[in-house]
């Protein structure tokens, strides 16, 4: 099992970030991942905390669309239908979250992906924007700290791929990296 910088398993992060989700923490589970982020470095771990937080934000989500769409609360005969329909979507998103947050919860804790529907993908896709702003840590080289490496690669500034040195385009999305 991978540890973090400060001696703590990776996925016991991850988990955490799944247990704020499944209670309903959102501004818990997104000081997390600013931590992870920031402090943690690591797109893995990124990834999963990104799938915990969009899980979380599923349910208050399909409840607002639900509330900006109540076309019903102008008849007064029919107010009654908005509240039970979307009381029972309310119900079956909530108990469709869990099911995905229980599935992810035992992937993270043995360190695999979590592979949340919807969330897999948007965590892919934010994580090249972060993965751009974000500094990258180059180790040092052994031995002489002033040769260069010959065999170093540079992460590609758009998707975070590493390039091969002297390559001038990336591989995978094919950004000019020099």
């Amino acid at each position: 099992m991978k540890k973090g910088k400060f001696g703590i398993g990776l996925p016991a992060f991850a988990v955490l970030a799944f247990l704020l989700a499944v209670f309903n923490q959102t501004l818990a589970g997104l000081v997390l991942l600013g931590f992870v982020i920031l402090e943690e470095k690591d797109e893995w771990l990124t990834k999963q905390c990104m799938q915990a937080l969009i899980l979380g934000l599923m349910e208050p989500f399909v409840r607002a669309v639900l509330t900006g769409f109540n076309i019903f609360s102008s008849v007064p005969v029919l107010k009654v239908i908005p509240g039970t329909v979307n009381g029972f979507i309310e119900k079956i998103v909530t108990i469709i979250c869990l099911i995905w947050a229980f599935i992810a919860l035992s992937k993270v804790k043995k360190g695999e992906d979590a592979c949340v529907p919807i969330a897999h993908k948007f965590a892919e896709w934010a994580y090249s924007f972060v993965n751009a702003y974000a500094p990258v840590q180059q180790s040092m080289p052994q031995g002489n700290a002033s040769a260069p490496q010959e065999n170093a690669e540079v992460r590609c500034p758009k998707c975070g791929t590493m390039v091969p040195n002297g390559a001038d385009f990336c591989p995978n999305c094919g950004t000019k990296v020099k």
